[in-house]
């Protein structure tokens, strides 16, 4: 089922009909590195990679709106229900999109309302190396030492944990994200010595 009129501050419009939203996995990958080495002693690597023309299903946002506690939802879900009791200006400043994400009648709830693209940019991978002096090295050929972080950053407009996040138990053609942890932001030392 899709919404129509996702944008309009009214009712959701729906089809009921079978529609290609898009493709399940990115149809784009670019990656993007670079090394950059400053007075010899200083090497500076990032990796950085763009996703585009994937769709994922945020059930982690569908699941917990069904539950009432998905923090998007809880101020349209109270507006729904002032409009269910009367109040009839309660949804003017409601998206259609919005109601049907957030509906609190079981019978207008789907997850197909919170399929998604899953575009995105991630900073992956971003490195600083020092290249210690000979005269530091007594016994050693050479040394460096290492500071690193892993998924420092991400950008993107899906509503889920991560845009990457995908439980396959169910079908190898879908997706869904369904509590599977994200990629851990993460940090290294690392020294190196060669004999």
């Amino acid at each position: 089922r899709r919404v129509l009129n996702p944008n309009a501050f009214a009712a959701p419009i729906l089809t009921d009909e079978a529609v290609f939203i898009g493709s399940t996995f990115p149809e784009k990958i670019i990656g993007l590195g670079t090394t950059i080495t400053v007075f010899d002693n200083f090497r500076f690597d990032a990796l950085g990679e763009f996703q585009r023309g994937g769709h994922n299903i945020n059930y982690i946002g569908y699941q917990n709106s069904l539950r009432g506690v998905w923090r998007a939802c809880i101020p349209i879900q109270k507006k729904l229900i002032a409009a269910m009791e009367g109040n009839a200006s309660a949804l003017d400043d409601v998206r259609a999109m919005d109601r049907a994400r957030c509906a609190v009648d079981r019978t207008q709830q789907s997850s197909d309302f919170w399929l998604e693209p899953t575009d995105f940019f991630k900073l992956r991978n971003v490195s600083l190396t020092y290249t210690l002096p000979s005269r530091w090295l007594r016994g050693a050929r050479s040394g460096s030492i290492t500071v690193a972080g892993r998924n420092l950053w991400t950008s993107t407009d899906y509503s889920g944990l991560d845009p990457e996040s995908a439980d396959l138990a169910d079908d190898t053609f879908a997706r869904r994200e369904y509590y599977q942890l994200p990629a851990l932001r993460s940090f290294t030392t690392s020294v190196r010595l060669s004999f």
